[in-house]
């Protein structure tokens, strides 16, 4: 009888963490019989192909479904958790592994603290895979979570295990406590085979194709930001810099998937109208068909994001033989050889008193609004003075409607001539071909089933014992880690 891998994710909605669990499942399930447990109602159609495979079965768990702060209550809250702690114990066996994705992110209190439960009670192995840390940028998250949770959401004992998907995060959990013998580190992966395209007959395909919209002119450096419209995607700013960036056309892919972000799409929406843009938004959306041309025909990739789990777009533009231009960010660090020219690290943007006045106010208003401790607040503070109390501060720090009536203006003279370096290194990148540091074959499905399998063996075979930890020092040590300004934009609290 086949060995049993339990994964476990709230939905399978396609998106990052399903195409993630979409590898595991197929890199073991020709020697382990593969369980997935999820909400159905949620949705499943990003696993529709694995449920056709042999030792592949999926349990529907009601309980898994997102939950939201204004609508669970106390008793809610252990009547959820009873059901999810039963169900887990009834079907999976102690000798399987339990792979579990997100558990500490704020979606499913109950959950949370369940699975956290069963690791402490049980001797089953079970593999804590963290692609976000509520602690970064999603203080309300942390707080649904604090309110009801009184086990940290670390612990620390033989049989409970964590993986990372970039070493920035690896390095984090160290620090913060976690044993380096009881954490691994897996990247997600993409299909690098490459494609016999001709660029040229791909933009010619885009041009026509949104012929009835706006006009390409032949010298027009195409730059993609393959995105969903949410707020950490920063897309004002991409905006912006379409603006003073001489002959850029900017193609932003997809509306936002989630009702929370529906206010900011609606922000992004309005001011692609503006005339000094040009480009388009959710240009996916209103012609079917059109990324693949454009990720084939675009000159460049192009990413203002502020928060990023992985840098998927540093493979896919190299799958596609393209350069990419983004902001700097953490993940950044997980590709040493990145030359400086590919990444900017701010959009520089001069306030007058009266808007810097006005924006210090508004983040020492959002301090005081959030459940955070008086020290934490107190840092927070310290670096605010330091990044915005300034002449010059970065574009993304800024509050959205602030951001909106900056976008506005009538002359950009002077935000051109202070960021003259972005121009400069986009019209480099757009023209000539750079392998930008990127080695394409670590980050291969190929590579990818090594790594999970590897994982995997090495948790069997495991017998080390560690130092149980089972308060919240390393919770406290790893919300100090985020204690930075750029983890508390107004941008991501719009």
């Amino acid at each position: 009888m086949k060995k049993k891998v339990s994964i476990i994710h709230y939905h399978y909605i396609k998106g990052g963490v399903t195409s993630v669990i979409n590898n595991i499942s197929n890199s073991l399930f020709r020697e382990y019989e593969i369980h997935l447990y999820g909400s159905k109602k949620m949705g499943i159609d990003g696993i529709q192909n694995l449920l056709n495979k042999e030792n592949i079965i999926f349990h529907d768990v009601p309980e898994l479904k997102y939950l939201y702060k204004d609508e669970l209550t106390q008793e809610d809250f252990y009547s959820y958790k009873s059901k999810i702690k039963k169900y887990l114990l009834d079907n999976v066996d102690f000798d399987s592994i339990i792979w579990v994705h997100n558990y500490n992110l704020g979606k499913n209190p109950p959950f949370t603290e369940a699975i956290i439960e069963i690791a402490l009670e049980k001797e089953i192995k079970i593999l804590f895979q963290i692609h976000d840390f509520p602690e970064c940028g999603r203080i309300n998250n942390l707080s649904f979570l604090n309110k009801y949770i009184s086990n940290s959401l670390y612990p620390v004992d033989k049989n409970i295990y964590y993986i990372t998907i970039n070493k920035g995060d690896l390095k984090r959990l160290i620090q913060a406590g976690i044993p380096e013998t009881k954490i691994f580190y897996l990247p997600n992966a993409i299909n690098t085979k490459k494609e016999n395209f001709k660029k040229q007959e791909e933009r010619k395909k885009i041009t026509n194709k949104i012929e009835d919209t706006c006009l390409i002119k032949k010298d027009d450096l195409l730059l993609l930001y393959p995105v969903r419209t949410i707020r950490r995607k920063n897309i004002l700013e991409a905006a912006l810099i379409n603006i003073i960036v001489e002959k850029s056309f900017l193609f932003v892919t997809l509306p936002s998937n989630s009702q929370k972000e529906k206010k900011y799409e609606k922000i992004v929406k309005d001011v692609f109208k503006n005339d000094k843009i040009r480009g388009l938004w959710a240009v996916s959306k209103k012609y079917k068909g059109i990324y693949n041309n454009l990720i084939r025909g675009c000159d460049l990739f192009f990413s203002s994001s502020v928060l990023e789990g992985f840098g998927l777009i540093f493979l896919e533009s190299k799958k596609y033989n393209k350069n990419f231009y983004v902001r700097e960010i953490d993940i950044v660090q997980d590709f040493k050889k990145i030359p400086k020219h590919s990444y900017y690290s701010s959009l520089k943007i001069k306030l007058d008193d009266r808007m810097k006045d006005n924006l210090i106010k508004k983040y020492r208003n959002y301090l005081n609004m959030i459940d955070l401790n008086k020290k934490g607040k107190e840092i927070l503070k310290e670096d605010i003075n330091k990044k915005i109390d300034k002449d010059i501060v970065d574009f993304s720090y800024l509050d959205v409607e602030n951001q909106w009536k900056i976008l506005n203006k009538k002359n950009f003279r002077e935000i051109k001539e202070l960021n003259g370096e972005i121009e400069k290194n986009i019209q480099k990148l757009s023209n000539e071909y750079l392998k930008q540091g990127i080695e394409l074959d670590n980050f291969s499905l190929e590579k990818n089933t090594q790594r999970i399998q590897d994982i995997v063996m090495k948790i069997k075979k495991d017998t080390g014992a560690v130092r149980k930890q089972r308060d919240k020092r390393i919770d406290k040590s790893l919300l100090k880690s985020f204690l930075k300004i750029e983890y508390y934009r107004l941008l991501l609290n719009y």
